[in-house]
């Protein structure tokens, strides 16, 4: 039986964060896919969100995005 190895993340989407929280999210997400990880995320494509996705897809990582009804 394999393991498999998920993390979830949600982060804003706004795109008025300081460089150094942007910079963070694109690294925490090529560092959660080239540790074997799969990202589950807040679904966004902008802000600190889409820069997580887009770090772990660049690092070729599994990434589900998940977005409520009612947004």
């Amino acid at each position: 039986m394999t393991l498999q190895k998920t993390l979830a993340v949600y982060l804003g989407s706004s795109g008025h964060t300081r460089p150094v929280y942007r910079e963070a999210a694109e690294t925490f997400g090529r560092l959660i896919a080239e540790n074997g990880y799969d990202l589950v995320y807040g679904g966004m494509d902008a802000g600190l969100m889409g820069l997580l996705a887009g770090g772990a897809i660049k690092a070729g990582g599994k990434v589900t995005g998940i977005v409520p009804r009612k947004l």
